[in-house]
């Protein structure tokens, strides 16, 4: 049996927010939708691979937001490379 297939629009979203476990928007009418993985999916590595993918075709397009999101992650492979050295010590 065929599974069936939607897809909707909406528009005033004021927030996006993704974790290992789902991704959920926020509405301006104060509405919400969260969307979850399906139980034993790597939701976190779906969000990555994602995240990256968007950064390759759209980043370029801002790169002032790119330039933060740089910096955002060079601040955390530095903080875990930290760390590693120290515990391996």
């Amino acid at each position: 049996m065929a599974k069936p297939s939607a897809r909707y629009t909406f528009s005033g979203v004021d927030s996006l927010s993704f974790t290992s476990h789902d991704v959920s928007v926020r509405f301006s009418d104060g509405d919400s939708l969260t969307v979850g993985f399906t139980r034993g999916q790597n939701g976190l590595k779906m969000v990555h691979e994602e995240c990256r993918d968007f950064l390759k075709w759209y980043g370029k397009r801002d790169m002032k937001e790119l330039t933060k999101t740089y910096e955002a992650l060079r601040v955390i492979i530095e903080e875990t490379k930290k760390q590693e050295l120290e515990g391996s010590s």
